[in-house]
């Protein structure tokens, strides 16, 4: 899933990966997701894989900022934007769509949800995001969920 972004509302700092993690982690609890407990370690040890694949990925996303998903065995959302669009500004922008989603019937009642679901998923423990300014000045943000969400007849939380 991708979703192509203005400026509007910028936020002008770079933003980190703990930031990218705590937004997150702030819509998922905020979507009453229990959380599964694992060792710490091991999640770092998967979401540096995640971010490591989703960094390569972006890269290859510098020539035109091409929205194409990469087919990886990840789930992902796909975000452009203009020049400073950060991480944490994409999170904010495919929540937007949570009104969209209806769970009594699982479904996107008018426009899109499918960003929303992926980022509540509740088995979508390991995340892994990343950034590139690509040649036409547009910002590409990638984030990267294991495992991946939105099966169908399955609901998000």
């Amino acid at each position: 899933m991708y979703i192509r972004m203005n400026n509007e509302c910028a936020i002008t700092n770079q933003i980190t990966e703990n930031q990218t993690t705590k937004y997150h982690d702030v819509y998922t609890l905020s979507s009453t997701i229990k959380i599964k407990k694992i060792k710490k370690k091991k999640r770092e040890e998967k979401s540096l894989l995640l971010t490591s694949y989703a960094q390569q990925y972006a890269n290859t996303r510098v020539r035109g900022c091409d929205m194409e998903h990469s087919g990886g065995p990840y789930g992902e959302n796909l975000a452009e934007g203009y020049e400073e669009m950060t991480g944490a500004q994409a999170v904010k922008f495919w929540v937007t769509e949570k009104p969209n989603y209806n769970y009594a019937s699982n479904k996107c009642v008018g426009d899109e949800c499918g960003h929303y679901t992926q980022v509540v998923w509740r088995n979508s423990i390991h995340l892994g995001c990343a950034r590139v300014k690509c040649d036409n000045n547009w910002v590409f943000v990638i984030c990267s969920y294991d495992p991946p969400g939105n099966y169908e007849d399955e609901r998000p939380y």
